[in-house]
């Protein structure tokens, strides 16, 4: 028996099913409305029709699979090509391995609830029938796991074999284009009975050039995704460490600015400049050696995004420190620097009586705290500036991050 293998997004799941819905009930303007946004000719709509024909005649059954789920597989070549193997289902390999079972998604969860009156079953049970689902998310673990775990790699090169596994290549190609992959048992290709065989796609996506593959192009070794982020977070605090010598010199020269917006743009710039090439110079050197899977680059990017806040949080703590001592110290030298004060304080302690002592005491209470409002009017935006400013920078620096990893898994 031949099986395809459908890569289709849940969107376009959903797509087919609203075309059966709206052919059911003969408002071809909204089917032929679906299909134009897919480029589809009128050779292919007369084949797309046939199918929803189809499918309005099963659709009476209670079985999900020999109804809508045969439908979306038919009408799937709209969106892209199918893969056909030989004798070598999903069902049947998960029915083999248990352990493999939680990489299969129920189309349940996320369809119509109305259509939930189906039997939907997550295998192949009947002849021209849909069978296993796996949503691109699922597509995604299964992948991630097939290059870390072995009892999972050799499962997967038994069933499909190790020595060419096309299987991969059909992840690969979901991978890529951000599909979820769809079984079915019809459409039997006598000329291929053996391999897999691509079909015509529609949507002109050719396989990826980029394969996810354990292996790189300058051969590099493959470390875990636990491994690369405390490599990245040890040369993190490496690099901005030196950098934080050079900005102390800056920072000293942006202190001499009176103008607050002035000061705050010049702030912002090095801030810029300096996470950026910190950025830039962690992940070239985190990468010399050892490479991630590019299907690990998300739950990279996780873990360094709670990194990066639990950073912020500290800084922000920090910066609130320097901004509080900042006002005290300017009110100690505001103080000890006026001699009318002076004069007036030693006049009080020789001559004064303990009323005039307290009468100073409480003046120079209300002294502190009127230089203290002065103080705040001028410092409090340029703080409050410059921490938006690093929470900003700083999470909106990931998508460059994100961008540089996967430019060094790929080369």
């Amino acid at each position: 028996m031949n099986v395809g293998y459908y890569p289709i997004r849940k969107n376009e799941i959903m797509q087919v099913i609203k075309m059966v819905n709206y052919y059911n009930r003969k408002e071809l303007s909204a089917v032929n409305e679906i299909l134009e946004n897919y480029n589809v000719n009128e050779k292919k709509k007369e084949d797309i029709y046939k199918s929803l024909e189809e499918c309005i005649t099963n659709k009476k059954n209670s079985n999900f699979n020999t109804s809508y789920g045969l439908c979306i597989a038919k009408v799937q070549k709209i969106f892209r090509g199918n893969f056909i193997f030989h004798n070598k289902s999903l069902t049947e390999l998960l029915q083999k391995y248990p352990m493999l079972t939680k990489y299969r998604t129920n189309i349940a969860e996320f369809i119509k609830s109305k259509n939930n009156k189906y039997e939907i079953f997550n295998e192949l049970k009947d002849l021209n029938s849909s069978g296993v689902y796996m949503s691109s998310e699922n597509i995604e673990d299964l992948y991630a796991d097939y290059n870390s775990n072995a009892d999972v790699k050799r499962i997967i090169d038994d069933y499909y074999g190790d020595k060419n596994n096309k299987f991969i290549e059909v992840l690969d190609y979901c991978l890529d284009n951000k599909c979820g992959l769809l079984e079915a048992d019809f459409l039997i290709n006598s000329n291929n009975i053996s391999g897999i065989v691509q079909e015509t796609k529609i949507e002109n996506n050719t396989n990826s050039n980029t394969q996810y593959t354990s292996s790189n192009k300058n051969n590099k070794k493959i470390t875990s995704v636990t491994a690369k982020t405390w490599t990245i977070i040890g040369f993190r605090f490496l690099f901005e460490l030196l950098a934080l010598i050079i900005i102390g010199f800056i920072n000293l020269g942006i202190t001499k600015i009176n103008s607050i917006p002035l000061k705050l743009i010049v702030s912002v710039t090095v801030s810029i400049i300096a996470i950026l090439l910190i950025w830039l110079v962690v992940i070239k050197v985190s990468f010399l050696e050892t490479t991630i899977e590019r299907a690990q680059v998300p739950k990279l990017m996780k873990n360094l995004t709670i990194f990066v806040v639990i950073l912020l949080v500290l800084n922000v703590f920090m910066d609130y420190e320097s901004y509080i001592k900042s006002i005290n110290t300017e009110i100690n030298y505001e103080i000890s620097t006026d001699k009318d004060i002076a004069l007036e304080e030693i006049k009080v302690s020789i001559y004064g009586t303990k009323k005039d002592q307290q009468k100073f005491k409480k003046d120079i209470e209300n002294l502190k705290e009127d230089i203290k409002k002065e103080v705040r009017k001028k410092t409090l935006p340029y703080y409050i500036g410059t921490c938006i400013s690093k929470i900003i920078l700083n999470l909106g620096s990931l998508i460059y991050v994100k961008r540089k990893v996967k430019h060094e898994i790929e080369r």
